[in-house]
């Protein structure tokens, strides 16, 4: 089973040289990815004995070596210090809190669970690290967002179709020398439609997500249209659309489009909002 895991290892290019943020196409695809790769881990996380047993290919990060027994319905995800890749190591804690006490686990329709962190950090070998948390704060607008973080509800077990409600999260990028290069805050304003599994290749996720990029002040209102993890071996999508409306100091619409085929793993094609496009390299799998 998965977590929420911010594997961006090529992210540096969403500041300046003088280390602030940028506002330019990679830093706004970067923030369409960042919900992509909340809902990415927000859905495998529930696919059971389906879903991933480590971070990454290349990780030491076992699912089966960090989670806590099963105790009252509530187990604990204590990462400790291992490796992610060959660049980076976590570190922190994530709680879930199951329905389906004392069994932990979302067999029947209507089972819940619903994870919070107080703080998980992903440090690169260069000095910059990853932070992500569900602790309550406020967006750079005044907007309030709580600490009640991410919600998975069942809703047929027939064809593994799930409900993801993201109530907050937060997710830092901080450089080696401090700078702070991008802040994202994120919520669902109604839960997302999660149907089928990455592990067999037919996870299709429908549903809408707001991400508040709190350094350059602006609202990407993200709408996900068959957004399909078409390969198990795969954590990228490899078809679908996010369309993103943007509000606030930046305005219009984005997109990412996953052309079709398991053989574009990993790449998309990103439309700005003067209608110019250019293929990227995604970099943001939880």
């Amino acid at each position: 089973m998965a977590l929420f895991l911010l594997l961006t290892l090529g992210l540096v290019g969403c500041s300046n040289s003088s280390g602030g943020p940028t506002d330019g196409a990679e830093s706004s695809a970067n923030i369409i990815e960042s919900a992509l790769a909340a809902i990415g881990g927000a859905a495998s996380s529930s696919e059971g004995a389906l879903g991933p047993t480590a971070l990454h290919a290349l990780s030491s990060c076992l699912f089966s070596s960090v989670r806590s027994a099963c105790s009252s319905g509530v187990d604990t995800l204590t990462w400790n210090g291992c490796s992610v890749g060959i660049l980076a190591t976590l570190s922190g804690s994530w709680v879930e809190t199951w329905s389906s006490n004392p069994t932990c686990d979302l067999t029947s329709n209507g089972n819940t669970v619903t994870r919070t962190s107080t703080g998980q950090t992903l440090s690169l070998y260069s000095g910059a690290y990853f932070t992500m948390n569900t602790t309550a704060h406020t967006a750079y607008d005044g907007t309030s967002i709580p600490n009640t973080g991410v919600v998975v509800t069942m809703t047929n077990t027939g064809t593994s179709a799930r409900t993801v409600n993201i109530t907050g999260l937060r997710k830092k990028f901080t450089g080696k020398y401090g700078g702070v290069l991008f802040d994202h805050s994120m919520v669902t304003p109604t839960p997302l439609t999660v149907v089928g599994t990455r592990a067999l290749g037919t996870r299709a996720v429908s549903g809408s997500v707001t991400v508040y990029h709190n350094l350059a002040k602006y609202i990407a209102d993200q709408t996900f249209s068959a957004v399909t993890w078409g390969s198990p071996t795969c954590c990228y999508p490899t078809s679908g659309t996010i369309a993103a409306t943007l509000t606030g100091s930046v305005t219009g619409t984005r997109s990412l489009n996953f052309a079709p085929g398991a053989t574009t793993c990993g790449t998309a094609t990103f439309t700005d909002t003067d209608s110019s496009t250019k293929s990227v390299v995604l970099t943001m799998c939880e």
